[in-house]
């Protein structure tokens, strides 16, 4: 059965091939000479008109969903529509006929056989958003990013202009907060001025998208200054006495350096900044104290702070108070002088109990067994007296008068 139809197939092949042709150039004929009708969609971007009827009115507008370009149907002798493309038609929408919705009706127009195509009857709109626009000034704040060479410090850096109008959406101009010009000086070694386009921050420090925005200047000039500088060392000088029962623990500034700038001679010849005694007097403090302290007014002549805003230096004054604590003495830690020959001399009381004033830290370092002291016997005769005891302590100890009794007696031996 397959060699049949195989035979019958191949069987004047020759013809067939040549009948097929025939059919194909006499369909081609017949469709050049009718020429029928062809649809085809064709797109082209839509060019806004009048915008003056709302920039005028101080309004923006913005396509909805980026509706920059609209699609459309054609329709044209198929010898016709085979030579147009997208660049042969003209969309225009004009803002005078904006609708209350903020729609506005797309015209289209054909470039080339306007008067042998047609064009689909059906309305087509672009929508727009429509807000107010709103112009703002701003303060352009200079800053500057990475660090100078060893030595070298800014000193200033400013910018020019230092203030920018901003126009456009109040939707995104109300949330700019600040203006930065940032210019980098990293291992520079002497004044530069770079021209820097301006970041726009929120108030969280995000940047703001300006691609929507115009402004009164595109970049901005930095310019920035410097100088050389040094870290030194802070310390403060005290005056006057602490009153009785009070000693001085320790005078400390924060922070205990600090960098400054200005002629590379007076910096080597600077090696301290010392504040002064009069600014710290001992005479009435009782307890700890802290002050701050403007450091500034104490640098040299043509040297001053890198930062202004580090002026502020503390001075912290520790107080060391008095205190009491009883310690039990043995009397058998006192000597006796002065005795007569032929008498003896005896404690009434195995311990004295004596109440010492000094510092805390101070009195943890006495052990009453081992103070010592001494009574004097000078002029006593047989009896029972109340003798003073002088005990053994150094300066930083204070003790009121101490008394103790003693039993003279005679020494028959």
């Amino acid at each position: 059965m397959k060699n049949k139809i195989l035979k019958a197939i191949l069987s004047n092949i020759g013809l067939k091939i040549i009948a097929l042709l025939a059919a194909i150039i006499l369909w081609i004929v017949v469709v050049n000479i009718e020429d029928p009708d062809r649809s085809k969609f064709f797109t082209a971007k839509v060019t806004i008109l009048n915008e003056s009827v709302l920039t005028n009115n101080g309004k923006y507008y913005e396509l909805k969903d980026d509706e920059n370009t609209v699609t459309f149907r054609v329709t044209a002798k198929r010898s016709i529509i085979e030579k147009l493309s997208n660049s042969d038609f003209t969309a225009t929408a004009d803002l005078n006929f904006m609708s209350s919705e903020n729609k506005v009706p797309v015209n289209i127009e054909a470039n080339r056989y306007s008067s042998q195509i047609a064009l689909s009857t059906r309305s087509i709109y672009i929508n727009l958003e429509v807000g107010n626009t709103q112009s703002k000034r701003f303060s352009i704040k200079a800053e500057t990013k990475g660090e100078p060479i060893d030595g070298v410090v800014v000193k200033n850096v400013y910018a020019s202009p230092n203030v920018i109008t901003v126009k456009g959406p109040d939707k995104i101009v109300s949330t700019i907060d600040t203006v930065k010009a940032v210019t980098d000086v990293t291992d520079i070694g002497k004044d530069i001025t770079d021209a820097v386009v301006p970041v726009f921050l929120d108030k969280k420090g995000r940047e703001v998208d300006t691609s929507k925005l115009t402004f009164s200047c595109d970049t901005v000039k930095v310019s920035v200054e410097t100088a050389s500088a040094k870290s030194v060392k802070i310390s403060a000088e005290t005056s006057g006495t602490l009153p009785e029962g009070y000693t001085l623990g320790s005078v400390t500034v924060s922070p205990e350096t600090i960098e400054v700038a200005g002629d590379a001679k007076a910096l080597n010849k600077l090696s301290e900044i010392v504040i002064p005694g009069s600014v710290i007097d001992l005479s009435n403090i009782t307890k700890d104290m802290e002050t701050t302290v403007d450091i500034s007014s104490y640098l040299p002549e043509g040297i001053e702070l890198v930062n202004q805003d580090e002026k502020d230096v503390k001075v912290k004054v520790k107080i060391n108070s008095a205190t009491t604590k009883s310690f039990d003495i043995p009397t058998a830690n006192l000597t006796i002088s002065g005795l007569g020959m032929g008498y003896t001399c005896e404690f009434l009381n195995p311990t004295i109990s004596v109440a010492i004033k000094g510092l805390q830290e101070n009195l943890a370092k006495l052990d009453a067994t081992k103070i010592t002291g001494k009574v004097d016997a000078q002029g006593l005769t047989t009896g029972t007296h109340h003798v003073t005891v002088v005990l053994t302590l150094g300066q930083e100890y204070t003790v009121d008068t101490i008394t103790t009794e003693v039993k003279i007696s005679e020494n028959n031996n």
